[in-house]
């Protein structure tokens, strides 16, 4: 599992990157991601009167020089990761002797087949050993996700379950309290229009517990 930036002067938008490009060898675009999703909000924190400290932009800036050409993809593999996930834990629980990664792929691959969305058994399972580190956190960000698409409400903000993890003491000890640009705004809305249920096509529509696929 990659260590998680939150000593970073907006946490939520690091780990958000660590969870997009969380191997190794990605160090410099996961900075980037935060960078990149930083800016609109920055430029309004100061409009409003806000003054971020020098260290803390100057450290946002110079992270923001790599490219991130492939992040369609990147939302698509960690949405299937969080699915399988979701989908190997309610199996289980409930069905424990078909609980494995291949038959929650199988799944996976019946909805996106049926729903007409990208979703090819080998594109998933090369979704999960890229995303496997960052499971636990990819598969709270869908279950939000798809809480908040029953209240017809389409996911443009971090996570609120990722959100409520991150600002536990007791599993990151003050490290947590440094946000401050998303913390302070609450229904922030997440930068570059990245919503879950837009970006990963793989829109939820009832629980996949207790699907068998053919």
């Amino acid at each position: 599992m990659p260590v998680l930036p939150v000593d970073h002067p907006e946490p939520f938008a690091a780990v958000l990157g660590t969870m997009l490009y969380p191997n190794e060898g990605e160090a410099a675009q996961r900075r980037a991601f935060a960078a990149h999703s930083l800016a609109e909000p920055i430029r309004r924190f100061e409009a409003a009167g806000g003054a971020l400290a020098y260290n803390d932009l100057s450290r946002i800036v110079k992270d923001g020089g790599a490219r991130l050409d492939d992040l369609d993809q990147r939302w698509w593999g960690g949405t299937v990761m969080g699915e399988l996930f979701k989908n190997l834990f309610a199996l289980a629980n409930h069905n424990p002797e078909q609980a494995s990664w291949e038959y929650s792929a199988r799944i996976v691959e019946k909805y996106a087949t049926t729903a007409k969305v990208s979703g090819s058994r080998t594109s998933i399972m090369a979704a999960k050993r890229r995303f496997l580190s960052v499971a636990h956190l990819w598969a709270p960000t869908v279950y939000a996700a798809e809480s908040s698409e029953k209240e017809s409400r389409c996911i443009t903000t971090i996570p609120t379950i990722l959100r409520s993890f991150l600002l536990k003491p007791r599993f990151f000890g003050n490290g947590a309290r440094h946000g401050r640009l998303m913390l302070r705004r609450p229904n922030h809305r997440c930068p570059l229009g990245h919503g879950l249920c837009r970006r990963s096509g793989l829109r939820h529509h009832g629980s996949l517990v207790g699907h068998r696929p053919a």
